[in-house]
């Protein structure tokens, strides 16, 4: 790599740290622990990445990281003032950051899909169950068992969960959507035998 490159490089990092920091220094004062702090530094880390790969490819120059990170919001959006820290639940919620929001409703979906996986499989073992016991004669003498298979849908729904749950890892639902959505799919022959 060229001596320009890594400096361009350097520079872009830079850049994206400094917005970081600012960010993590104000929830660091608004008393946010350590781990919350990393999931949301980490999350919109994740953002700049993807939106500069999305509109200018692996090796950005510091101008466009910097047009990028303008276009977020300022570091001074992740700061509660006094009334919002007395303001109900409901107001807190609307004032949240949309980093904030984005990562809860990712980990929830997370579960929500892992579960909903789940309920397919159940539903898939159950139809087949009850359609077996109503097997019909063929003309050859044997039995006739008709079959449904929503396996395609529990696949869906726990790889859905799976990813979901890998966008939001830092969170508890997050990390169950991952391990749950693991162990179901390594699992699921068991069941379906």
């Amino acid at each position: 790599m060229s001596q320009r490159n890594t400096h361009d490089a350097e520079e872009v990092q830079r850049s994206i740290d400094a917005h970081l920091d600012a960010i993590d220094n104000v929830l660091l004062k608004e008393g946010m622990s350590r781990t919350e702090r990393q999931a949301i530094t980490d999350e919109i880390a994740s953002q700049i990445r993807e939106i500069l790969n999305e509109r200018h490819g692996p090796s950005p120059d510091a101008v466009r990281v910097r047009a990028i990170i303008a276009e977020l919001d300022p570091p001074e959006a992740y700061q509660a003032s006094a009334e919002q820290r007395s303001a109900p639940a409901a107001a807190q919620e609307k004032a949240e950051p949309a980093v904030i929001r984005s990562v809860r409703i990712q980990s929830i979906l997370a579960a929500t899909f892992v579960v909903l996986g789940w309920g397919v499989l159940i539903a898939n073992i159950t139809i087949n169950h009850h359609l077996r016991t109503s097997a019909t004669p063929t003309a050859n003498g044997g039995l006739c068992y008709p079959q449904l298979s929503l396996i395609p849908w529990f696949m869906i729904f726990e790889l859905l969960g799976i990813g979901l749950g890998y966008r939001a890892r830092k969170t508890l639902a997050g990390q169950f959507g991952i391990a749950a959505g693991v162990i179901s799919l390594v699992l699921a022959p068991l069941f379906m035998s």
